[in-house]
């Protein structure tokens, strides 16, 4: 991997459930996304620009842009080290080792501070089961063997909220035993077995991830170094 190319932290490096590449959803199992998008309605907490970390660790930068009243389109980018950034003894590993790398007149975005390369695009939205808030990401703009576009696959977490800029996220885990015999791709099948088990830890992956939204006085830096790949004009 070349320095241009190089993951910020070991976040995204250990965050194999998130491919930036097309071509690994070819391998994911069909799994449906919970609850029905045409009734959510959208938590406007969530509204913005988002750091995720994993065990303290950059895990990447989301954000979320309301589509209509019930649904986002959700951006993720991989933050990378530019080429010319030279970074002595320090590390980047958290939010704030971020911004002050960002925020710095020299360095901030760029090949002498940090820049990006790639971007997953996800419809998302939110749904409630048994008191439980799950937050859906459906992959955008995937072609299907048979030519035409769509997925079959979703990204099902479980959302907990801290604070109202702080969140924790963990992905359903198909693979337990609880999931036997069970359509994955009967999104009325999934949610019943959820229900019965909302409060069943099995139910649940061991990772868990953190959400931080961007402080107000941050999304400037933020949001250059998403124009720096998706060209969205925050």
């Amino acid at each position: 991997m070349t320095p241009r190319t190089r993951s910020i932290g070991g976040g995204l490096m250990m965050l194999t459930i998130i491919p930036v590449i097309v071509g690994l959803l070819a391998c994911m199992p069909e799994i449906a996304p919970l609850g029905n998008p045409e009734r959510a309605k959208i938590d406007h907490e969530l509204t913005g620009v988002w750091f995720m970390e994993e065990d303290d660790e950059v895990a990447g930068v989301f954000y979320f842009e309301p589509y209509d009243k019930r649904t986002w389109l959700l951006f993720f980018i991989e933050p990378e080290e530019g080429d010319e950034l030279d970074l002595g003894e320090e590390t980047i590993d958290t939010y704030d080792d971020m911004v002050e790398i960002l925020t710095d007149e020299v360095r901030g975005v760029g090949s002498k501070g940090i820049t990006a390369s790639e971007v997953s695009t996800y419809k998302s939205w939110t749904t409630k089961l048994r008191g439980e808030t799950f937050l859906i990401w459906v992959p955008k703009g995937q072609l299907r063997d048979d030519g035409t576009f769509g997925v079959d696959f979703a990204w099902n977490w479980h959302l907990k909220k801290i604070t109202p800029t702080h969140f924790e996220i963990r992905l359903i885990s198909f693979e337990d035993p609880i999931f036997e015999d069970v359509d994955l791709t009967n999104r009325r099948a999934l949610e019943k077995v959820i229900r019965k088990n909302v409060n069943n830890e099995a139910l649940y992956d061991d990772q868990v991830f953190s959400l931080i939204k961007v402080k107000p006085e941050h999304l400037d830096a933020f949001g250059d170094l998403l124009n720096e790949v998706t060209g969205l004009m925050m």
